[in-house]
């Protein structure tokens, strides 16, 4: 059972929303979950299935359990290759395709914004603060993967810098945090306000109740 503070529901809402376009591949592909905390050696494994939110619950007991010992869970958003060791953090080249466009909005009034605005066509967001400010990825599903990372690369670079969002997260294996656990913040944000909290996600058609 996952501790209070976690929410196992969220995280596997998270991992189908990721995994729904992995029906579109003949290979089997993978999600890379990657676990970081300060001062501590990052871990990294793959989810190895066409639906990587079957059998999860012995995985997820122990995210959630280093979760609480301070480490922050990340996954990749973009399919990896099931090939090569499922310890070792995936790189650019280990992508397959790309099946969303995902913005992170980490400055201050940027989420606000783009919510607001409601001129991003985003599918879900995932909440990863509200102290001192909101801080929020938007996911956009593409209406089919395509293995023109090139091109995904461009389409990306344009859409972060349009909607004010951070231009180092657009690489093809970019990890993004998984909804369902604690974020902690480092010491040096700690220092700024950021509190721990729990990321949350949300279809765009949800009534939010954290503006």
């Amino acid at each position: 059972m996952a501790p209070n503070n976690i929410s196992f529901s969220d995280a596997k809402f998270h991992l189908a929303k990721l995994a729904q376009p992995f029906t579109n591949f003949k290979e089997n592909c993978a999600l890379e979950i990657r676990l970081i905390k300060e001062d501590a050696p990052t871990l990294s494994w793959r989810i190895r299935s066409l639906d990587p939110t079957e059998n999860l619950d012995h995985a997820l007991t122990k995210m959630a359990e280093l979760n609480t010992q301070g480490y922050n869970i990340y996954t990749t958003v973009n399919p990896t290759s099931s090939d090569g060791p499922l310890e070792k953090a995936c790189n650019d080249e280990d992508i397959t395709a790309a099946t969303y466009l995902f913005l992170d909005a980490d400055d201050k009034g940027v989420a606000e914004n783009i919510i607001q605005d409601d001129q991003l066509p985003y599918d879900f967001i995932v909440v990863t603060g509200t102290q001192p400010f909101l801080r929020a990825h938007f996911y956009i599903q593409l209406k089919r993967p395509t293995q023109n990372l090139p091109e995904w690369r461009t389409l990306m670079h344009s859409i972060i810098k349009a909607h004010a969002c951070d231009v180092s997260a657009k690489n093809p294996s970019r990890v993004m945090r998984l909804a369902g656990f604690s974020n902690h913040p480092s010491k040096r944000k700690l220092s700024k306000g950021y509190k721990t909290e729990l990321v949350r996600i949300y279809n765009k058609e949800e009534s939010y109740d954290f503006l």
